[in-house]
């Protein structure tokens, strides 16, 4: 396994297409590659609620009904605050601190059939 400095994060990023399978194998993914962050696009729901999500991550998502996007933290060693003045269920933005490192992250759905600047005007 390759040293990694103790303030780099290890993210990923996936549409699941509502998929019980494509999380099952995200999981895997997360534990094999060592990822800390992951930004979802489409996560598998069941009553409204993401499925499939090892317990122990942290999953962020806002507003109601059926999200559409989620920011999971999969490492403990990493803070993180969710910007609810700017996120929705599709759009969630955090507020990350590693160490004495801080930056944003943003996971992000955007309908392939609606104008980009439909989809930021929100």
């Amino acid at each position: 396994m390759a040293n990694r400095h103790k303030e780099q994060i290890n993210c990923n990023q996936i549409n699941l297409k509502h998929s019980r399978g494509a999380t099952d194998n995200l999981m895997q993914i997360i534990t094999q590659e060592n990822t800390d962050m992951v930004m979802i696009q489409e996560p598998y729901l069941y009553q409204n609620s993401i499925k499939g999500i090892t317990s122990g991550y942290r999953t962020y998502t806002h507003g109601n009904g059926k999200s559409r996007a989620a920011i999971l933290i999969t490492n403990n060693t990493i803070d993180a605050l969710l910007l609810t003045q700017y996120s929705d269920k599709d759009t969630v933005l955090l507020e990350i601190r590693k160490g004495n490192k801080k930056f944003y992250a943003a996971s992000i759905y955007m309908d392939y059939k609606e104008e980009t600047d439909n989809s930021l005007k929100k």
